[in-house]
């Protein structure tokens, strides 16, 4: 039974990827007919601009870039493509950089302060083509005034690890940078940006995914600064940081564009690919290979280990009968849990998932629990999830491994 299960889980994990596939994602929504261009509903024709350049960042930033040429071959006249380590792959136009992730290092710098030069010498003749995938906020790091990349790295550490969500982390993150927050459109315009984004953020608000690079920023220093106070992390972030907000709130340096500027007026962004997409997609596969599928409709959010004990619930809620769908059933769910860290394992949010679901499937034969990264990563790690049923405890056991205890240090990687 067990078995079957993991083969199962496989194949409608294996078809999910396939459909939110970043290449793939981008050739359903952009087409090129003789000079037209369309990207979803918005079809423009390329002999009217001298240029088309191509920026791309993030972690699905090389597929995404491959598509594109594609699609456009020898009309892209310039741009430059910015991944993740290990994530790089030979394009046949494009030049491509690596940085780090989640925290940025030095090449964020570099790729940053690059993309940010090619987009400001562009003119009201020129067409800008943006991708944006996971992973940008951190690979392009361009740290404001003052501020260092030591300072950005320690920010960014401690927000992660403090359990804030990724519309708080980034809020705060805009208000450090000179390119998110809408400030690579600002100094784009007056190209025109296209930007196409495979949204790694629960509700694809743009503002979030990326840190809203290309997009209008509702949000101000104010909010940043009380990000900083609500996890009571003020002793822990850098003075400069903490100045620079102060800064920012008293008008004394610029705010992030707002809705109604001008840098945004003839802008587009399109959602390619979406994490409401890959529950669709695992519905429709684990129907086809005979489940009853039950789809949570709002996303999982909170703490992993907690949201991992309400799905076991649903569960066994299934199992006793006590639910509209019948075994076999397949629960599909999607979200962006967070974890508050406080040990000094390693892990990620997916893994830790797991972990804890190990502990309510004990002794339950027949019921299979998977949480994975739809983006091939989980936190820090090489791994993009784990997977737990009642086998789980019991070979924990066999091997003397204590699964409370790694809950507890956060060290789901290792225990996996």
């Amino acid at each position: 039974m067990n078995g079957k299960l993991r083969d199962d889980a496989w194949k409608i994990i294996r078809h999910v990827i396939d459909c939110i596939n970043p290449a793939n994602a981008v050739k359903r929504c952009l087409r090129l007919d003789e000079s037209k261009l369309t990207a979803d509903d918005t079809t423009i024709d390329l002999n009217e601009f001298t240029s088309v350049s191509v920026l791309a960042g993030g972690k699905g930033a090389c597929p995404m870039a491959r598509a594109v040429e594609d699609i456009l071959g020898d009309r892209i006249t310039g741009g430059l493509v910015s991944t993740k380590y290990g994530h790089a792959q030979e394009l046949h136009i494009l030049p491509v950089m690596e940085a780090a992730h989640p925290v940025p290092d030095r090449n964020s710098i570099l790729c940053a302060d690059k993309t940010i030069d090619i987009a400001s010498k562009l003119t009201e003749h020129d067409l800008l083509i943006v991708l944006i995938s996971g992973g940008a906020s951190a690979i392009w790091c361009s740290p404001a005034e003052n501020i260092t990349l030591e300072d950005k790295q320690t920010v960014t550490s401690g927000l992660l690890s403090c359990g804030a969500n990724i519309h708080e982390i980034n809020t705060v993150r805009k208000h450090l940078s000179l390119i998110k927050g809408g400030r690579l459109a600002e100094a784009a315009h007056p190209a025109r940006v296209i930007s196409l984004v495979l949204s790694d953020v629960i509700g694809d608000d743009l503002t979030s995914i990326a840190s809203g690079p290309t997009v209008p920023d509702p949000f101000t220093f104010e909010d940043a600064e009380n990000v900083i106070s609500k996890y009571g992390i003020d002793n822990s972030v850098p003075e400069s940081v903490l100045k620079h907000l102060k800064v920012g709130m008293h008008g004394l340096c610029p705010e992030t564009p707002k809705p109604g500027d001008a840098s945004f007026a003839d802008d587009r962004q399109v959602i390619v690919g979406s994490n409401k997409l890959a529950k669709e997609a695992a519905e429709e596969f684990g129907g086809s290979l005979g489940y009853n599928t039950y789809v949570v409709e709002q996303p999982i959010m909170g703490e992993s280990r907690d949201a991992a004990v309400r799905l076991c619930d649903l569960a066994k809620s299934i199992r006793a009968g006590d639910c509209p769908v019948s075994r076999p059933a397949l629960i599909v769910a999607g979200g962006e849990t967070t974890v508050t860290i406080r040990g000094d394992g390693k892990g990620g949010r997916n893994q830790e998932m797991a972990l804890a679901a190990a502990l309510e499937l004990a002794g339950i034969d027949g019921t299979l629990f998977v949480s994975f990264g739809t983006d091939g990563n989980d936190g820090p790690t090489d791994a993009a999830g784990a997977y737990a049923d009642f086998t789980t405890t019991v070979h924990a056991g066999r091997k003397n491994f204590d699964i409370r205890a790694y809950l507890d240090n956060n060290d789901s990687y290792n225990f996996f």
